[in-house]
């Protein structure tokens, strides 16, 4: 019972070292209410459409199959075989032409 105004008194310490130290680095940081003003005619895009764009974007890449992209280079290398005017005559149509 001698000792219970010494504990009192630490503990007194002790709480008001820790209220005072949250009390002031609240104050350091900005509340979460304050909003910075926006400027006049500014686009401002929300998370619904940056959520929107992204998965627009999924969908795009997704349909860029390994598949798509193969049928994609057979038929470019089609078009670019494709045969001209001139290199149409092949050995049996000039055989033909000579008799």
């Amino acid at each position: 019972m001698e000792n219970f105004p010494i504990v009192l008194i630490i503990l007194a310490l002790a709480g008001f070292v820790f209220w005072s130290s949250r009390r002031s680095g609240s104050k350091a940081m900005p509340s979460a209410g304050i909003v910075a003003p926006v400027p006049v005619g500014a686009a401002v895009e929300t998370g619904v459409a940056r959520y929107v764009k992204a998965i627009e974007e999924a969908a795009r890449k997704a349909a860029e199959t390994g598949v798509d992209r193969y049928l994609q280079k057979i038929e470019a290398s089609v078009q670019s075989k494709a045969p001209t005017p001139a290199a149409e005559a092949t050995g049996v149509d000039r055989y033909l032409k000579g008799k």
